[in-house]
């Protein structure tokens, strides 16, 4: 019954993006609008993990400018085995700084805005200020903070930090390998637990992606996952996995311009 509740998940999840591409890209081509936009499905991905029906997805869009730009990200699924599902949904506002344009080699946008997570214990709205954009050598960043209104621990604010790398390399035409890196800390383990600090997770991902004309890339993979501090601690006395490398095998579209 599990395999068969995750795999309906996941088929859900595959419907709904579908209908999210071909609701904004009939709307762009009927309206002859001009404006820049862009659309990726840069993970709908399921993982070969000891958690069973261990998937993710990870979408942004935007519309706009390089001056003024509208984000929306949605990222979640299922990494660990005590987590219930997770979703978090940003919406932000972009804008390059004028503090670091005598920077050639950087290529940042400032983002603020707000984020919304459910499937958590409780559900939470935070503030979030962050960037994204190309750092030297081509390697894409995003890093965004997070400040939310109280806690189960009972502290005034609950806070975290997520960043993220990711470089790519062509090979030939339709081969792609992509490295992935992220780090996610926060205050209070608000994903599973109800004491500790955490979630502190550190995750690294190698990708090769084949390019199914401009928009479409499947791909296969693998995933270190590693758990540290009171995450670690409060996870391995649940008997969950702490520390694991796991094949992965998912799809990336294109829709749009990338940033």
């Amino acid at each position: 019954m599990g395999v068969r509740q995750g795999r309906c998940t996941i088929l859900r999840l595959a419907l709904t993006v579908a209908g999210i591409l071909a609701m904004v890209t009939t709307r762009a081509q009927s309206a002859g609008d001009d404006r820049p936009w862009g659309l990726t499905v840069r993970q709908l991905e399921w993982q070969d993990s000891s958690t069973p029906e261990a998937y993710m997805y990870d979408v942004q869009g935007w519309v706009g400018t390089e001056r003024n730009r509208l984000w929306l990200r949605g990222e979640g699924g299922k990494h660990t085995s005590g987590a219930r599902y997770d979703n978090r949904l940003e919406l932000l506002w972009g804008h390059p700084p004028r503090w670091w344009r005598w920077m050639d080699t950087l290529d940042l946008e400032m983002l603020v805005g707000m984020r919304h997570d459910r499937g958590t214990t409780p559900s939470r709205t935070y503030f979030a200020l962050g960037f994204t954009g190309i750092l030297p050598l081509d390697i894409r960043f995003e890093g965004s903070g997070y400040l939310g209104d109280g806690s189960q621990m009972g502290d005034d604010v609950h806070t975290g930090v997520r960043l993220q790398l990711e470089r790519g390399w062509d090979l030939g035409d339709r081969w792609t390998l992509v490295l992935r890196g992220e780090r996610e800390i926060w205050s209070e383990d608000h994903v599973r637990y109800s004491e500790g600090i955490g979630p502190w997770m550190l995750s690294a991902g190698l990708r090769l992606h084949y390019r199914i004309g401009d928009r479409i890339a499947p791909y296969l993979g693998a995933e270190w996952f590693d758990l540290e501090s009171d995450t670690h601690s409060l996870a391995a006395a649940a008997g969950e996995e702490t520390n694991e490398v796991r094949a992965v095998a998912g799809l990336r579209v294109q829709f749009g311009r990338e940033r």
